[in-house]
């Protein structure tokens, strides 16, 4: 409950000496038997890592979610900043070549979260590491906890909804630890809307990189559309979804569409 309160209880939590490593020693060692992998203890450890995770890039600028980036794109070498709006009318007295400068600095002290490894005394860089994903992937494909299969997929949901780098990397490690099969197995658990929701939001975060939009756009489509309501005339054994579930399905939808004519044919 503490991890899911506001800004400064996410902070307070993600800065507690030894408590990220606590929690990812405890998720990693369940990997060990399939017999502890669905239990409570494991399953509030991936509750408490979807909360810490939620809008990550806050530990590098709190207000990134006001700021859109004016240039999403999703292969650049560095993070895209946020600029606030009224920022770009205001006059300057650099020159071209200061601004530059500047801008490349500002672009390398934010792509030190992406390239090194977590750094002593910054137990949140953990989050974002490549082998948490790896292991986020091994709770999907062997979990049958449904409370654990959700909080799995809303820890990648999260982890790939911001503007910065890590979230730009990280959407490549999920298809290179094969997890989007795996998010994509979960959109049939229809006896559980919610993991169905969180694993389109993630599939839907997931397609904004161009490699996973054409991997996704292969064989998520038929998946994706299944979940979508049918007419009332015809009969399906399938469980109708939650209007929110819903929603989530046609973001993802659109995303791995709206980009690629051959997608959406």
């Amino acid at each position: 409950n503490c991890s899911s309160a506001d800004y400064e209880g996410r902070r307070k939590m993600r800065e507690c000496e030894g408590f990220i490593p606590s929690l990812l020693h405890a998720v990693n060692s369940s990997l060990q038997s399939l017999n502890e992998i669905d239990n409570k203890s494991i399953e509030n450890c991936m509750c408490i890592l979807r909360n810490l995770s939620y809008k990550l890039q806050e530990v590098i600028d709190r207000d990134y979610d006001r700021n859109y980036p004016t240039n999403m794109n999703t292969t650049s070498t560095y993070t895209t900043i946020p600029v606030p709006s009224n920022d770009k009318n205001k006059i300057s007295c650099m020159s071209s070549k200061q601004k530059k400068t500047k801008q490349i600095s500002e672009q390398t002290a934010n792509n030190i979260y992406a390239v090194m490894p977590p750094r002593q005394g910054r137990p949140v860089e953990m989050l974002w590491q490549p082998d948490v994903i790896v292991t986020y992937v091994h709770l999907l494909r062997h979990s049958s906890n449904p409370d654990t299969l959700e909080a799995t997929a809303g820890c990648i949901q999260n982890l790939t909804a911001c503007y910065w780098k890590p979230s730009i990397d990280l959407r490549g490690e999920v298809r290179r630890a094969r997890g989007l099969a795996e998010l994509v197995d979960l959109l049939r658990v229809d006896e559980c809307d919610s993991v169905v929701n969180a694993s389109a939001i993630a599939l839907r975060n997931l397609a904004i990189d161009p490699k996973n939009c054409e991997v996704l756009g292969g064989w998520a489509i038929k998946e994706l559309v299944a979940i979508l309501p049918e007419p009332p005339e015809q009969t399906t054994t399938r469980r109708r979804h939650s209007d929110e579930t819903i929603a989530s399905v046609l973001a993802a939808l659109n995303e791995i569409i709206r980009n690629s004519d051959v997608n959406a044919k």
